[in-house]
């Protein structure tokens, strides 16, 4: 019984494997004044909007609101660093700044990380979460600062 279900199992996986369809790419956004602006916008409303997710995570600081700023930040890196900071890094133009921005997003996650780690129960401790709170801050204007070192003359017609 066991060989037969081994049997069936192995014809399902080499009939999947050969019938699987192709992976399409994603379409690359392309690298125009409008698109590189609003990424970086995004950006910039994280980081200075009273409505943006640095304002959140400091006013659930200050209010001690510790379950909120974990609630909070668990998915943030991935609003953030994928997909606002990972948008912003495919309109650089310059491989080198491409590699910054990586490790930028690292950072980022550190920040997160450590915000998380300052506000679980029993480790609720504001200062040390605001301490990675301004890091993130940092990190984020960093991030924003390589749109001046987009290279239009590269992309434009």
């Amino acid at each position: 019984l066991r060989k037969s279900f081994m049997a069936g199992v192995a014809s399902v996986f080499a009939t999947t494997a050969t019938t699987a369809q192709p992976a399409f790419a994603k379409e690359k956004e392309p690298i125009t004044r409008e698109n590189v602006a609003a990424a970086f916008a995004d950006l910039k409303y994280e980081l200075n909007d009273p409505n943006g997710g640095v304002a959140i995570i400091q006013s659930r600081i200050d209010a001690k609101d510790f379950v909120g700023t974990m609630e909070f930040v668990r998915d943030y890196d991935l609003e953030l660093r994928k997909k606002r900071m990972g948008r912003a890094k495919k309109l650089l133009t310059n491989n080198a700044q491409k590699e910054v921005a990586t490790m930028t997003g690292n950072a980022v996650t550190f920040d997160l990380i450590g915000i998380n780690r300052n506000s679980r129960p029993g480790q609720e401790d504001a200062e040390k979460a605001n301490k990675y709170l301004n890091e993130l801050r940092t990190d984020l204007q960093n991030m924003i600062n390589m749109e001046e070192t987009i290279d239009y003359s590269l992309v434009e017609l």
